[in-house]
């Protein structure tokens, strides 16, 4: 049996969608289909992030079940010891740090599933200040 995933990242916040499920064996015979009706809950953050961030991020979802969030200068811009991490929180509408770590990437730890999560990244000097962040986001898959 092959299983195929379908995810569509980001949808509108309120838009409704129908999803049409076929299965087609390897000789392209099509067999009865069933829908899926669902509305998408949008939860991106609320507050602005500032632009003008001089480093990178990105965040992915793990097979282990947990969000790997890294940040990253590029070639010929501002150096940083390390980066931080921030959950946005829809509930709290603010932005809930990750745990502080000594590696990169971050691992952001018992994620919700089936959402999309955002994050916003920020590097942190030698002194101990931080720069202008980054926000990212990444789409977490319902569970099995």
């Amino acid at each position: 049996m092959t299983t195929t995933t379908y995810q569509d990242a980001h949808v509108a916040d309120g838009e409704n969608l129908c999803y049409v499920v076929r299965p087609v064996d390897f000789a392209e015979n099509v067999g009865a289909g069933t829908t899926a009706d669902v509305t998408e809950h949008d939860l991106r953050p609320t507050v602005e992030t500032p632009a003008g961030a001089t480093h990178a991020a990105s965040a992915s979802f793990s097979s282990s079940g947990s969000v790997r969030v890294s940040g990253w200068s590029p070639a010929g811009t501002e150096e940083y010891e390390r980066f931080r991490a921030a959950r946005w929180n829809p509930q709290t509408a603010a932005f809930d740090l990750l745990p502080d770590s000594d590696y990169e990437p971050l691992h952001d730890e018992n994620v919700p599933t089936g959402t999309s999560l955002w994050y916003q990244v920020v590097g942190v000097r030698a002194d101990g200040t931080t720069s202008l962040p980054v926000l990212v986001s990444v789409a977490v898959p319902p569970s099995s």
